[in-house]
């Protein structure tokens, strides 16, 4: 369940805290009700350890079928708890995929989005 944040009645944020991934696959997939935003931000973090691999895939879309990485974090390229902000991003539609997890001493991975103007 998202966190919406309202101010004089309009949707100015949404946020999603996705706890607890041990496995690869889609974990979240949405729509903004109200409007588009354009500003999304990831990040990603774990329990206990520094993950061996990961791949975080959000990505955006206007109609909700046709679809396109917004964002991309990875053992390759961020650290761990790194945020990554992608502006001029304007969708109604999310979804973030999780792929080549490999956990090493890890417990789990943990998965943020903010979404605003």
């Amino acid at each position: 369940m998202p966190t919406n944040m309202i101010i004089d009645g309009k949707q100015i944020a949404v946020f999603h805290a996705l706890p607890g991934i041990t496995t690869d696959g889609m974990k979240l997939t949405g729509e903004f009700t109200e409007r588009p935003f354009s500003r999304l931000t990831l990040q990603v973090t774990s329990d206990g350890a520094t993950p061996t691999d990961w791949t975080v895939t959000l990505s955006k879309s206007l109609d909700g079928i046709n679809w396109v990485a917004a964002l991309v974090h990875n053992q390759g390229g961020e650290a761990i708890g790194a945020m990554m902000t992608g502006i001029d991003n304007d969708c109604m539609h999310y979804k973030i995929d999780v792929a080549d997890l490999d956990l090493g001493s890890a417990t789990a991975l943990n998965v943020y989005l903010l979404a605003k103007d």
